[in-house]
């Protein structure tokens, strides 16, 4: 009814591991005490036997069990699709599109006189646009060699799972093409290094860590208090690089100095602002607000209007949104000495 097996019969052992209660007579010898486990857990269960030898001042043997657990995390990651924004340079049909529904969103956006709310109505107006415009980018294997073939006779020696012979040969054939493939990919790799050599030297090491499949560590580790002694707590390290940061922008000159002794100056033009998206740099991460430089250099006309008109506000009244003010620290480990010979 509760979907629960007995244990003790799925291990054979010697008799003297399997009965747990001795008789008055020293003679009888039964198995009346059971483990029970879910049947879904069956297979976590390694072993279960009695312990005759063990002084428990009973007439009944200890009875062990040893589990093995695996537990697993019940929130599901959410995974953050990424979006192939190089279709917002290439492709003009989605650009056009992309910009129609920013346009579409901007209505009502010079009506709102507060930042903050006329800054949130702009990025959602990008960054849904965007979402709703840009196909996401395709994921690749994780072996950067593996062919459609090969995925094929993956997906045939799935299905062929119960005829062993014909498993067996496709099983063959798959390591024969992976060979194959792979070889075919590191001789590619290493032509483009040759060819690459005087042209871009930076790129060599990237070609390399591809190849090798290296991967740069990002880990810290620990760091150290004012005084020296190496922190370990993850608490207390958000403290001390809290402390950090507010001691490296703390600027004792401009304590004093409030938004009206600021001079003003004059107002930004569009052309500025223009000026300046054309010059950011592509293909960079994004930070809180999840707007992207190609998003931004796609926009033209009453947009960029629109955004121009928002900086000079944010300039002429001080009041900056929540967003603009959070920065995303990325730590890097500094090199020892001993890490640079």
């Amino acid at each position: 009814m509760n979907e629960m097996i007995i244990g003790n019969t799925w291990f054979e052992h010697h008799p003297r591991r399997l009965w747990t209660w001795l008789s008055n007579d020293d003679e009888t010898k039964n198995q009346i005490d059971y483990i029970l486990i879910d049947k879904r857990f069956r297979n976590g269960m390694i072993n279960i036997n009695t312990l005759p030898g063990a002084d428990c001042n009973s007439d009944h043997n200890l009875l062990m069990s040893k589990i093995k657990i695996k537990l697993k995390s019940t929130s599901k990651a959410v995974k953050n699709l990424k979006l192939n924004l190089k279709l917002l340079k290439t492709n003009t049909a989605i650009k056009e599109q992309y910009t129609v529904e920013v346009k579409n969103r901007f209505t009502g956006l010079e009506e709102i006189q507060e930042v903050e709310q006329r800054w949130v109505k702009l990025k959602d107006a990008l960054t849904q646009s965007a979402t709703e415009t840009v196909t996401t980018m395709k994921t690749t294997g994780k072996r950067k060699w593996m062919t459609e073939e090969i995925l094929e006779l993956m997906e045939k020696r799935r299905l062929a799972k119960t005829y062993k012979v014909r498993h067996k040969e496709i099983n063959k054939e798959i390591k024969r093409k992976c060979d194959q493939a792979k070889e075919k990919w590191l001789n590619e790799q290493c032509e483009e290094i040759k060819t690459e050599l005087y042209k871009e030297p930076k790129a060599i090491y990237k070609r390399i860590q591809e190849i090798t499949g290296r991967k740069a560590s990002s880990k810290t580790g620990c760091i150290k208090s004012k005084d020296g002694s190496i922190i370990m707590e993850k608490d207390k390290k958000l403290e001390r690089w809290s402390e950090y940061i507010s001691e490296l922008f703390d600027d004792d000159r401009n304590e004093d100095l409030t938004f009206q002794d600021i001079p003003e100056g004059p107002e930004t033009m569009r052309e500025e602002v223009e000026n300046t998206i054309k010059n950011m740099k592509t293909g960079k991460a994004t930070g809180p607000d999840k707007i992207s430089t190609e998003m931004m250099q796609a926009l033209e006309g009453i947009e960029l209007d629109a955004i121009t008109k928002m900086l000079n506000t944010i300039y002429n009244t001080g009041e900056i949104p929540k967003e603009m003010l959070q920065s995303i620290f990325i730590v890097l480990p500094k090199k020892t000495r001993s890490d640079r010979v």
